[in-house]
């Protein structure tokens, strides 16, 4: 990855971000869009969410948390 736009976009839920790779077989053109799956190996300190828990509030991002007697946010 080059760079990230550091902010999500509360409507789609994505971030953007920039990547460099070698196009030598020219599959990609100038000023086209791809989807990109990434598949990242996660480690004990890693913190993974199901898309749905996060929440776009004015704020800031919060993640919704559900116990068996109440739910927080």
């Amino acid at each position: 990855m080059v760079r990230t736009s550091n902010a999500l976009d509360p409507g789609l839920r994505t971030l953007q971000v920039e990547l460099q790779l070698d196009n030598a077989e020219r599959e990609l053109f100038p000023g086209a869009y791809a989807e990109v799956h990434f598949k990242l190996a996660g480690n004990a300190q890693s913190l993974r969410l199901p898309a749905n828990t996060v929440l776009f509030r004015a704020p800031g991002l919060q993640v919704a948390i559900v116990d068996a007697q109440r739910a927080f946010n």
